[in-house]
């Protein structure tokens, strides 16, 4: 990601996709600075006293972030913070569809300047032109791979979805260099997809992963890493809007028609073997 595309994330979604990279320490800064937005009126002295953190792990947290140092996160900060509340009281205004709307269009938003083209095309790529694909997801990504499965089924390229983390694992150590493994998890931490897809790479396989946060667990283990900018707390992360996650995906498999040479072939066939199942 270069600078420019760094300056334009939204601060806090920046420390957001950080986390799980973070020192201890660092972490609690990082946790300090997302839960209180009077921060912008502190000094460094009072932050290093709020979250019991050194200076230098305040100064080590802001240059992970980009900024020169505490003043500059702070005018960062300062900046983001008239933008976020005014789209506070815009998400208070209207009916619960405008709402919702508001909100998919801000997932969609952060995604865009979060979202690596260069991996979605590398991505595609790996896809088309794999022997086979195992798609694996658990909990909320369960359903999301569910429908990676079935476009790739529809575009032709043998794959199979398990959402069950022992099949996933003995699937993952029958894969070969010539085979693919597609793995999501929101956190990017999930015991199960991580477990996978260290097989998965052991097996030789070339490893995508579809998360939630560019520094994770899974972003580091996967070859290909595609990323969401969805905003919203742990508790309700799993039942959060998957709008930004099928846009990703909608756009690789764009790709992925594009790249495949006998896409629309495929498609066509693929319709007609169901077509007598509507009236």
């Amino acid at each position: 990601m270069t600078a420019s595309q760094t300056q334009q994330i939204d601060t806090l979604l920046r420390i957001q996709t950080l986390l799980p990279q973070l020192t201890e320490k660092e972490r609690d800064v990082a946790l300090y600075i997302l839960e209180h937005d009077e921060v912008i009126y502190q000094t460094i002295t009072q932050v290093v006293k709020s979250c019991g953190a050194s200076y230098g792990s305040v100064d080590r947290f802001c240059k992970k972030l980009g900024c020169s140092g505490f003043q500059d996160l702070k005018i960062a900060l300062a900046r983001d913070q008239s933008s976020r509340a005014a789209s506070r009281a815009e998400d208070g205004e209207g009916d619960p569809l405008q709402r919702a709307a508001r909100a998919a269009r801000r997932d969609i938003d952060c995604t865009l300047k979060l979202l690596d083209r260069a991996a979605v095309e590398k991505a595609a790529r790996v896809l088309v032109k794999a022997e086979f694909v195992m798609v694996a997801g658990v909990s909320s990504s369960a359903g999301t791979a569910l429908g990676i499965d079935y476009r790739l089924t529809r575009y032709g390229i043998a794959s199979a979805c398990l959402i069950d983390n022992h099949m996933q694992r003995h699937r993952a150590a029958t894969l070969t260099s010539r085979d693919a493994a597609f793995l999501l998890s929101y956190s990017g931490s999930t015991r199960e997809i991580l477990a996978t897809a260290e097989i998965a790479a052991s097996s030789g396989a070339t490893v995508i992963g579809l998360t939630n946060y560019a520094e994770s667990p899974l972003a580091e283990a996967a070859d290909i890493c595609l990323v969401t900018g969805i905003r919203t707390d742990p508790l309700t992360a799993e039942i959060a809007s998957k709008v930004a996650t099928e846009f990703v995906v909608t756009a690789l498999f764009e790709s992925v028609a594009r790249l495949k040479r006998n896409a629309m072939d495929v498609l066509t066939t693929t319709f007609e073997a169901t077509a007598d199942r509507q009236l």
